[in-house]
């Protein structure tokens, strides 16, 4: 059975792992890309990299800048993860000019989003909409396909809720992490869950290779969803419990301190490996 899909993306540029899971989607579970939708934005100008630049950037981050120094040092020597460097959506799946479709977003608070009726009118004929890259969703958009907005949350939403993705899971020590793909309610990473997967953290020694499995995991999600159609009714549920919400303000001097005593050993190792 084949079923229709929207495409809900802040850019024409995605992360490669969001590209397998489109793939993954047309061509193990018969999903068929109808409609995508890219909202208008202008683009702003480029920043002048100055001394005051960098000023700000260190006066914004405060003691994080010692942990995001490393992390750039070693995707020098790494190179970039594949899984989230953007791709244009054009040349690597089947969408094509004409199924793209621009249209004006409307702001309700600095992270909220809702979509003109328009918009919301031509996703009621088809059976889901994939999101990403846009924000928190508000409004009829969300039950105006027939299964609902869909989206791809890098944790298990009963425990971790916000982000960065994979990052407190990698600071806790966890042994486990989860991908989710949940049915978006309008509280943040709350939504109904249609499938998920569990990944193996035991021998991630970075915060980097953590994200790499999450990406793995997620690439999968859509198509495991769109299964689960095949199947008959979809049947899902809220999440008995809903995770913390955790954001990267968080990262204090003390977390930023127990975050490199973990990292650097597992940089060296990373690095030494090659």
């Amino acid at each position: 059975m084949s079923h229709s899909l929207a495409l809900l993306l802040g850019s024409r540029q995605v992360p490669r792992w969001v590209v397998d899971a489109l793939t993954r989607a047309e061509r193990d579970a018969n999903g068929t890309i109808e409609r995508v939708l890219v909202p208008e934005r202008s683009s702003p100008a480029e920043p002048e990299k100055d001394f005051k630049f960098y000023l700000s950037q260190v006066r914004s981050k405060g003691c994080w800048t010692a942990a995001a120094a490393g992390q750039k040092l070693v995707k020098s020597v790494l190179g970039p993860l594949s899984a989230l460097e953007r791709v244009p959506l054009l040349s690597t799946t089947s969408v094509d000019e004409e199924l793209i479709e621009s249209y004006k977003l409307e702001r309700r608070s600095k992270y909220r989003y809702e979509f003109p009726e328009s918009a919301v009118d031509a996703l009621s004929e088809l059976d889901v909409a994939f999101h990403w890259g846009i924000g928190i969703l508000s409004g009829d958009v969300l039950s105006a396909p027939e299964h609902g907005v869909w989206g791809v949350h890098q944790g298990n939403i009963r425990k971790y809720r916000g982000g960065p993705p994979g990052f407190w899971e990698f600071f806790h020590g966890d042994e486990r992490a989860g991908v989710t793909l949940q049915r978006y309610t309008e509280e943040l990473d709350a939504g109904r869950i249609v499938a998920e997967r569990t990944v193996d953290l035991g021998d991630a020694h970075t915060w980097r290779s953590v994200r790499r499995r999450l990406c793995a995991a997620s690439s999968e999600l859509l198509a495991d969803g769109l299964g689960h159609l095949n199947e008959g009714p979809l049947d899902i549920e809220s999440p008995d419990r809903l995770g913390p919400v955790y954001r990267p303000g968080q990262r204090t001097c003390t977390i930023t301190v127990r975050y490199l005593g973990r990292a650097i050993p597992g940089w060296v190792r990373e690095v030494t490996d090659l």
